[in-house]
């Protein structure tokens, strides 16, 4: 749906721009997201908005929620990257929020790498690794992430990445994933 599209692509410009400059994703973008996900998706397909169903919605908007809810438990994400994904949801449904987050997930991996191996800190990101292995996988007992953090760059580019992606594969195979087209 092109308002849909054209709302994930408005809102996710807006909160790369406000995680990269302030490092938060404001609550003015976010909760209008959901609302406006369940509520032009709950309209008549007919109407051609939504997807003529409130489940639709509702159902990608708990997607969204659950996908990074461990993640922020583990304060591995904020809350501001769980709201944006469940607007996500909202909007385009559980597949897109699914989708969203993967192909979020592979841009957002891929620039902290370059972000490592630019700051000279590839080496001691695999010691962390090592480091959280041993002391909680393996001695299962749990891990003070914050003891050896290197800090957090903000997900908000990677999850809009995500959505670009996603909404890129819509428009030209009409899938979220290319094989399924």
């Amino acid at each position: 749906m092109p308002l849909i599209g054209g709302i994930l692509l408005a809102t996710g410009g807006i909160v790369t721009w406000t995680d990269l400059r302030w490092r938060r994703i404001p609550n003015v973008v976010t909760f209008p997201m959901m609302a406006l996900g369940l509520a032009l998706n709950a309209l008549p397909e007919t109407w051609g908005v939504g997807a003529g169903s409130w489940k639709v919605g509702a159902g990608g908007l708990l997607v969204g929620l659950g996908i990074l809810f461990v993640s922020f438990a583990l304060d591995l994400v904020k809350a501001g990257d769980v709201k944006y994904l469940a607007g996500v949801g909202a909007l385009g449904g559980p597949w897109v929020a699914l989708f969203t987050f993967l192909y979020g997930s592979l841009v957002h991996g891929a620039l902290c790498l370059v972000l490592l191996a630019r700051r000279g800190e590839m080496g001691m990101a695999f010691e962390n690794i090592g480091y959280y292995l041993r002391n909680s996988v393996l001695a299962r007992k749990p891990v003070d992430f914050a003891a050896r953090s290197q800090g957090q760059a903000p997900y908000a580019l990677g999850l809009a990445a995500g959505v670009l992606t996603t909404l890129g594969f819509v428009w030209t195979s009409g899938a979220v994933f290319p094989l399924w087209g």
